[in-house]
């Protein structure tokens, strides 16, 4: 149960990584390159 919790709480970070910071600057980095 504990080493899931562990689990759980460094998923969080790499998923919001993924699902949140990765579009971001790929949309920045488009439009960076459209000007």
């Amino acid at each position: 149960m504990y080493s899931m919790c562990i689990l759980t709480n460094s998923a969080v970070p790499v998923l919001y990584h993924v699902f949140y910071v990765q579009p971001v600057l790929f949309r920045l980095a488009h439009i960076h390159a459209m000007k």
